[in-house]
């Protein structure tokens, strides 16, 4: 997955200045621009799911799809803000 999003120019890859068995990546411009519009059309279709099934309803579908991704193995993206 890396080599795409780097061969695409939507992240970077550089080794790591203090570990150089690993390396840093980064998203480019166009990454960024292409992340903004992810998170618009993934908002998007959390709020169509909210609507559809009522608040409480939706909460416990995003509580269960959680618990399913974490079952498989999967985890939450990580946010550099917080």
């Amino acid at each position: 997955m890396t080599d795409r999003l780097v061969a695409l120019g939507f992240i970077t890859r550089n080794t790591n200045a203090d570990d150089r068995r690993s390396d840093v990546l980064e998203l480019t411009p166009n990454g960024l621009a292409i992340l903004t519009v992810v998170l618009d059309v993934w908002q998007g279709a959390d709020d169509r799911i909210e609507t559809a099934l009522g608040p409480k309803k939706a909460a416990q579908f995003f509580a269960l799809t959680a618990e399913l991704r974490n079952a498989q193995g999967g985890r939450a993206p990580e946010h550099a803000d917080g």
